[in-house]
């Protein structure tokens, strides 16, 4: 036990302790130095917790996707199925992966009133983060070996990190959620390498499981069903890896034929407009997935997503995703399609950051090639190959990548602040200004986590449209809005929306999506709607005068993102 407190002394001050007389180096001062890392842990926990409740509001449907889960868990929670019961064609499937809406589903059921009824669900996201919190400290203290106190640093870090606490109290996206299952097949994994020969298919079976909600809540996961056969493979555990395959398969399966015999038909997808009814293998070739006036690509423009893709990891997003109130700071809001020029200096810090953390994956894979090491690549070699800025497909990764960036930082310590050398895949340092300089990182990275929520509390109420602080302020817009549009609805009227998930939540009423005028007028006429309203919380949409429709009503706050225009004289 004493040999443990001192490796834990050794990465805090990069010097052990050296006991003052021989009782303290008994069970006292491990007992102490336990307790006092259990209060620790425990504030840490408070304090995330803290945060996340500071930072909840009842903004939701800020992506759309988000308002689409909703919709969806209530469809499974009122005995309708899953699939969009906004559509006026009844039974239309969703291409979505149904593991998140399920889960939403369970507490719908507890209570079943929208929009009172956010606060519960919202409460699974954040859940999710504490929970994916605690993963994370497991799996580095027990299969990277790190140190307690670097290991609850790398958590707190990652749930507190503003991309994610932005997505867990001001949305309903999946991430959060993601994130959660992810580590939870990580975790997983590693115990069935690590568990006797008669036990391995049972934890075989479990990380296939985890495995398959992670797959069912984002598809990218396929990626992470490659890795953990692969390294149970290389790990030469060739029954686990077929356990596992097989109860991906059986739990998979099902859901992937299911949801290729029941695609939407085109007339369907034209009614909807969206990600939501277009297969992925149509988005796949498009130029931006599920926009369908964004062109199409062929095999010869794959190249070019990719290096785009990764282009924007390496210049942008990494740096967002690791330090985004710095960024937000310096540099305002970062452009997530990489459209406009990154400052210099900003690129040149992002490209620094990006350099570390590749130095210190290709340190752990020199050390031991783990499942996170197979892992990451794969899944990252899904995300460049999709059509879609891949921010917020990298945020589930977070925890890796404020380790590998350690690694990478103690690698070039060493090069400043010579020491004798340290296992490759540990974060112990090998002198004290090394722990000085690993251990000065990690709690930047935790204190730009409370600092980003705090300032993102200060500017709550901010009207800018492009400050994050300002969403619930629109979102008042918003819901003024449908307060004005519910008066002027007839019982069983069809709305066109830009949001067709969040007009039906608020209003009741069938919806259909909003597309080019010239491709769907017949279908309004058909349909008899009257009203088409544009719901847009981020970007400046269209000037509604310049529709060739009445404008009926315009938020004067943000009249080119909230309106309604009337398609009658």
């Amino acid at each position: 036990m004493s040999e443990e407190l001192d490796d834990l002394d050794v990465a805090v001050t990069g010097a052990a302790v050296q006991p003052s007389t021989p009782a303290a180096s008994g069970a006292a001062q491990p007992l102490a130095a336990q307790r006092q890392f259990a209060l620790i842990g425990l504030v840490s926990l408070i304090a995330c917790l803290v945060v996340y409740v500071l930072r909840l509001d009842r903004v939701v449907g800020t992506f759309v996707d988000d308002a689409w889960y909703v919709v969806l868990a209530q469809a499974l929670a009122t005995g309708q199925g899953y699939s969009l019961i906004n559509c006026p064609t009844p039974g239309l499937l969703p291409l979505y992966p149904p593991a998140f809406p399920f889960f939403l589903s369970l507490v719908y059921r507890l209570s079943p009133t929208f929009p009172e009824n956010l606060w519960l669900l919202k409460a699974v996201s954040i859940s999710a983060m504490l929970g994916a919190g605690v993963l994370t400290f497991r799996y580095f203290v027990k299969v990277k070996s790190l140190t307690p106190y670097a290991a609850l640093g790398i958590a707190v870090a990652t749930v507190v990190a503003p991309p994610l606490v932005f997505l867990a109290t001001s949305t309903l996206m999946s991430e959060c959620f993601f994130t959660c299952a992810l580590l939870l097949t990580v975790w997983l994994v590693e115990r069935c390498r690590e568990a006797e020969p008669q036990q391995q298919w049972r934890w075989a079976v479990l990380a296939g499981l985890a495995a398959s909600v992670t797959f069912l809540t984002r598809s990218i996961a396929l990626g992470a069903l490659a890795a953990a056969f692969f390294y149970l493979l290389k790990e030469r555990l060739p029954r686990a890896a077929s356990v596992f395959t097989l109860t991906v398969a059986l739990i998979c399966g099902p859901w992937v034929l299911y949801s290729n015999a029941h695609a939407p038909a085109l007339t369907q997808e034209t009614q909807e407009q969206g990600h939501i009814v277009q297969p992925y293998l149509k988005q796949f070739w498009q130029k931006r997935a599920g926009d369908v006036d964004s062109g199409e690509e062929t095999w010869r423009d794959l190249p070019g997503r990719m290096a785009r893709n990764l282009g924007l990891i390496a210049r942008v997003d990494l740096l967002r995703s690791m330090a985004a109130p710095l960024v937000e700071l310096f540099y305002g809001q970062a452009d997530p399609e990489g459209a406009t020029a990154t400052p210099w200096s900003m690129l040149l810090l992002s490209l620094l950051l990006t350099a570390l953390t590749l130095l210190g994956y290709a340190s752990a894979c020199r050390n031991k090639v783990t499942y996170a090491e197979l892992l990451v690549p794969c899944l990252i070699f899904v995300i460049v190959l999709w059509p879609w800025p891949p921010f917020r497909l990298i945020l589930p990764l977070l925890p890796f990548w404020y380790y590998y960036f350690l690694l990478g930082l103690r690698q070039l310590a060493q090069r400043f602040f010579p020491a004798p050398s340290v296992d490759g895949d540990s974060l112990a340092a090998g002198s004290p200004r090394q722990a000085w300089v690993m251990n000065g990182a990690l709690a930047v990275f935790v204190a730009l986590g409370f600092f980003g929520n705090l300032s993102y509390l200060a500017k709550q109420y901010d009207t800018s449209v492009v400050a994050s602080g300002g969403l619930p302020g629109i979102f008042t817009e918003v819901e003024n809005q449908f307060k004005f549009l519910n008066r002027q609805l007839k019982p069983g009227e069809v709305v066109a929306s830009a949001n067709p998930p969040l007009t039906f939540l608020f209003t009741g009423h069938k919806t259909i999506g909003v597309g080019e005028s010239s491709k769907v007028e017949g279908l309004w006429k058909q349909l008899g709607i009257r009203y088409i309203m544009n719901v847009n919380l981020f970007e400046r949409g269209d000037d509604p005068t310049q529709t060739g429709y009445r404008v009926v009503y315009q938020s004067r706050r943000y009249p080119h993102q909230i309106w309604i225009v009337t398609l009658t004289p």
